[in-house]
């Protein structure tokens, strides 16, 4: 019987609540988060048992420079404090566990966990949208030139080719909505989170990105039916 387990997980990286369900659940099976990377997730066996959870998002969670790394391990003895174990991090979200069945939570002022998580996704997604909307665009562009060039020979030559291929065009317009829409829902949650937070309430995401994930989903639909 092995002691390691790796799965594939397809959790929103803000969905904090629900992370921690999950979390929560998984060790009551008798796993305990040990490593991320992407998509999968590592777990390492333990006796079952009821643990609670909690995220703490920051920018320079992942940084490896001995300034940040000094200030990480301060954070943590300071968590250790109130039991809280540090499990892992990745892309700047950082897992934490407790064992104690009522314990202080790590985050207090909701106002400052949005900001911290708001500073932490910009690190991460700013870069990850500029390179692929501009390689959408690219893309594109790219195609569109190849196809003027075709209709301008075959002009040249008195004949006629066929108009795009409808697969491809559906296919950038899935993909172009998808993009604009997980842009849009995340300022979006952001706008009503920054508003909850001034009222002493933490808004979680849940349930914002699901029409990006339907829109995926048509896709992968499509792709497959389109013959």
């Amino acid at each position: 019987m092995s002691d390691k387990k790796m799965r594939l997980e397809l959790h929103d990286f803000l969905n904090r609540d629900g992370i921690c369900r999950h979390l929560e659940k998984m060790a009551e099976k008798g796993w305990l988060l040990e490593k991320m990377g992407g998509l999968m997730w590592t777990y390492r066996r333990i006796s079952p048992q009821k643990l609670k959870f909690a995220l703490y998002y920051s920018p320079t969670a992942d940084a490896e420079n001995a300034e940040a790394q000094k200030k990480q391990n301060a954070f943590y003895e300071m968590c250790r404090h109130d039991g809280w174990e540090f499990a892992c991090a990745d892309w700047g979200m950082q897992v934490f566990y407790n064992q104690r069945p009522d314990p202080v939570p790590l985050e207090t002022e909701p106002a400052l966990e949005i900001d911290r998580i708001h500073t932490t996704a910009m690190c991460w997604l700013v870069p990850y949208w500029l390179f692929a909307i501009s390689s959408f665009v690219l893309g594109i562009y790219r195609q569109l030139k190849r196809y003027s060039n075709l209709l301008a020979m075959a002009a040249a030559q008195g004949v006629e080719i066929p108009g795009l291929d409808s697969a491809w065009v559906v296919n950038r317009v899935i993909l172009g909505l998808m993009y604009l829409g997980s842009i849009a829902a995340y300022f979006f949650w952001y706008c009503r989170a920054k508003k909850a937070a001034r009222e002493g309430v933490f808004l979680n995401p849940s349930g914002t990105f699901w029409p990006i994930v339907v829109l995926c989903l048509l896709g992968v639909a499509f792709n497959l039916l389109h013959p």
